[in-house]
């Protein structure tokens, strides 16, 4: 499992929904891309 590329699906879901949303929200949201990476790397293995 790759790691999420929360970007690529905000963009998806806005298109899916014809929804925007805002900036602010997105840098937010990618500042916890590193814990997503972390989660996949430390839990993941662990499910193996």
């Amino acid at each position: 499992l790759d790691s999420l590329d929360i970007t690529e699906l905000f963009i998806e879901v806005e298109k899916v929904y014809n929804i925007k949303i805002s900036l602010e929200a997105l840098e937010a949201i990618r500042s916890f891309q590193g814990l997503n990476d972390y989660l996949i790397k430390t839990i993941l293995p662990l499910k193996k």
